[in-house]
């Protein structure tokens, strides 16, 4: 133990430092990280991976993050909100062989040992709580049912590792977060970095708009006609924007941010329309009834105003369309504005039709993990297996961490006793910010939206298996966390 108490002397930055000046060092630091790791996605982009480029740029942030913690969790959230996947499962090549430690991976496990050397030298202090031994047997579970998996269930080792990594190593992110974020200010700071990387994704909807289709939109494709105008990823990530942005604008104070957040977020909901991502729809559209369903938000007077500034200026957006669209159809632009409502109408419609391809799938897939979960509703049946899925045109293996929902997954692969405590935790959680709602409610409501929206979501597709996804989640848990416990000013 004691190196690590030498070592969280070596690299912890002076703890006597005023808090104003631990902000700005943390938040210089965590640029610094941004722009090493973006310069290296912007060269992998245009000339592929280079290995001599990988080594010192992992090494420099590793360091970085260890030094400070608070700098390596902050630049992780950024560099997903911006470049999504292509950050978060960007791994080593050599000789074409991928090797899975992705970029988050350095990142988070920097902060998690300058988070560790830090609390063994007493540094830092965790309050524990029943959130967090709930939590922890959950881990504890997924590192016996990893090895179970591969020894006794002759589970594949990757699908089975991947399972451990996204339930136990991710997950620690809500512990380091909750450690690194501890004032009023470093959660500012937090939310500042987040909103520039929310920014940055305006980009990619440029993109769509004008390429016709957007950036890393293959991986989904769609079972209607047209083409995403902008990825799956960032719509979640512009989805929760969406929250924070309505709960900044019902509670906010600077009338500057207000105004920004004004135009941004018709922005933001075009990104996620365009997206047509239906359940993201179903799941932003709950969050916000529940949202304007408390109390707290019913009577403050903004909250009126928000909603009849939004429902009023998008009547007129979709009345100037149809407008153009008729009477001037031989326009490019009127041309590509029918076509973009064709597909959107086509696709809130089908959401009503039980035939389509997307929900038979899912329906099949649900249906033969629960064939072959039935007789094991408690113990579950392990990482890195497959059910057989047998539909009209299609027979295939899916692995049952890939069955488009992430709640299902977990209490196939896991049973229901690790679900159950999984759940458990969860709703602590969505408890413990509907409870502090009060104390500071720009905050809470928004992280309570945010619960409730991923709660919903993650009943459509994997959310808890994909790191661009987990990320951030674990990210909110954090911070909820921290406001439930309370911060310094």
């Amino acid at each position: 133990m004691l190196i690590f108490f030498d070592f969280g002397r070596i690299f912890s930055y002076n703890e006597a430092m005023e808090k104003d000046q631990k902000n700005k060092f943390t938040g210089k630091i965590s640029l610094v990280i941004i722009l090493l790791f973006a310069g290296f996605l912007a060269l992998k982009l245009a000339f592929g991976f280079s290995l001599v480029l990988y080594l010192p740029l992992a090494i420099c942030g590793l360091i970085m993050s260890i030094m400070v913690p608070a700098a390596g969790l902050t630049a992780c959230l950024v560099l997903t909100i911006i470049f999504a996947n292509y950050f978060s499962l960007q791994g080593i090549e050599i000789d074409k062989d991928l090797y899975k430690f992705y970029l988050p991976d350095i990142l988070l496990m920097g902060s998690y040992i300058g988070l560790w050397a830090r609390l063994a030298e007493g540094q830092i202090k965790l309050r524990w709580r029943w959130p967090e031994t709930l939590l922890t047997v959950f881990i504890l579970l997924t590192f016996v049912y990893f090895i179970f998996s591969i020894t006794v269930l002759n589970g594949e080792f990757a699908a089975a590792f991947s399972s451990f990594k996204n339930y136990a190593f991710y997950p620690l992110i809500y512990f380091a977060v909750y450690l690194s974020f501890t004032s009023k200010a470093s959660l500012k700071q937090l939310a500042y970095f987040a909103f520039g990387g929310c920014l940055m994704v305006v980009y990619f909807i440029a993109y769509g708009i004008f390429a016709g289709k957007g950036l890393w939109t293959d991986i989904t494709p769609l079972t209607t006609s047209g083409n995403r105008l902008l990825d799956f990823d960032h719509a979640f990530y512009l989805s929760l924007a969406n929250i924070a942005g309505i709960s900044y604008l019902v509670f906010g104070r600077q009338a500057d941010w207000k105004k920004a957040w004004s135009w941004l977020l018709p922005i933001f909901l075009f990104g996620v329309v365009g997206s047509l991502m239906r359940h993201l729809w179903v799941a932003g559209l709950c969050s916000l009834l529940f949202m304007f369903a408390l109390p707290l938000v019913r009577r403050r007077p903004d909250a009126k105003k928000v909603f009849a500034n939004y429902l009023v200026s998008g009547a007129a957006v979709v009345m100037i369309i149809l407008l153009l669209v008729n009477l001037f159809p031989d326009l490019s632009v009127s041309r590509k504005m029918s076509e973009v409502k064709d597909q959107t109408v086509e696709r809130i419609f089908s959401l009503a039709n039980s035939q389509d391809t997307s929900f038979t799938w899912r329906s099949s897939v649900w249906e033969s993990a629960w064939w072959q979960y039935r007789n094991n509703l408690f113990s579950g049946i392990g990482f890195g297996r497959k059910v057989f899925v047998e539909m009209p045109d299609y027979l295939d293996y899916v692995e049952v961490r890939n069955v488009h929902n992430s709640f299902l997954a977990i209490a196939v692969q896991m049973g229901l006793i690790s679900f159950a405590i999984l759940a458990a935790f969860l709703l602590w959680q969505f408890a413990g910010a509907i409870k502090r709602l009060k104390d500071w409610p720009i905050v809470n409501v928004a992280l309570a939206s945010m619960m409730l929206f991923c709660f919903i979501a993650f009943l459509f597709q994997p959310y808890l298996e994909a790191n661009f996804f987990n990320i951030v989640f674990w990210v909110l848990l954090g911070l909820s966390r921290r406001t439930y416990e309370g911060l310094t000013s």
